[in-house]
């Protein structure tokens, strides 16, 4: 028989603490087990020798096994003995020999064919019942689970990735700095060495190129620094028409527009 995946819905899930306190409200036990039977999420009773009392419909469609087939056989022994692990046993001698409400007990075992799979299992002993029954809740995380590690690992690529960009950009500042700083000090020295109109003009605007060079490599490392989280942005007011300015100069200077 064809074996499918045990789900459970979000509301189901998030509603297994009050199933399983279920034994608790005043239900009789009759009416609990249809109550039970209607819940999306597999759930199964057990009786005082933890065996299968009771299986509801998504327990039996999840496991792909008949009802009648499932009643009176331990736990682990159902599903070609996929939950015999030493983690359902520690899970179920809880309840039993402690009588332990558990909550969230995750465990991994092997599916075939879905491979391994990670589950939740709840149990609560029930006590309104004549005999020791133990009600067993199942959920299948395995997609949660994968999503969450797909979400650590894309994590860290990002901040790997992140510390590689901020390393570059460090050694870009310091290789960039120096040629710019050299740039400076020889366009001094050519200052004072022209004398025409024009070639002070050049001056001027070779000036005003450096500057912008700067700026940028400034600005490009400053964006690297708010990427980061280094420093945190905050809103001014100021005058954006000397920026305007100085962008539209030089556009015109690589342009070669004139005005």
């Amino acid at each position: 028989m064809a074996r499918r995946r045990l789900r459970a819905g979000k509301s189901d899930a998030a509603a297994t603490p009050a199933l399983l306190g279920v034994a608790g409200a005043n239900l009789s036990h009759a009416s609990a087990i249809r109550t039970i039977d209607l819940i999306a999420q597999p759930l199964a009773i057990l009786d005082g020798k933890q065996r299968i009392s009771f299986p509801n419909f998504a327990f039996c469609r999840s496991f792909g096994v008949p009802r009648d087939e499932i009643i009176g056989r331990p736990l682990s022994a159902i599903g070609d003995r996929r939950l015999d692990t030493s983690r359902v046993h520690d899970f179920l001698d809880l309840i039993r020999v402690h009588g332990t409400v558990v909550e969230d007990y995750e465990i991994e075992v092997e599916i075939a064919p879905l491979g391994s799979r990670v589950l939740l299992l709840s149990g609560r002993p029930i006590d309104a019942t004549v005999s020791k029954e133990t009600l067993v809740a199942i959920d299948d995380i395995t997609e949660r689970r994968r999503a969450e590690m797909a979400l650590i690992a894309a994590k860290w690529r990002s901040d790997r990735a992140s510390l590689g960009k901020s390393r570059i950009l460090a050694a870009a500042s310091h290789d960039l700095r120096q040629p710019l700083q050299t740039l400076n000090l020889m366009r001094g020295v050519l200052a004072k060495k022209i004398k025409d109109k024009e070639g002070l003009q050049l001056i001027r605007q070779l000036n005003k190129t450096s500057e912008v060079m700067l700026g940028m490599l400034d600005t490009l490392l400053e964006i690297n620094q708010l990427e980061a989280g280094i420093v945190n942005p905050q809103e001014v007011e100021f005058p954006i028409n000397s920026l305007l300015v100085s962008i539209e100069s030089a556009e015109d200077w690589t342009t070669g527009t004139r005005r």
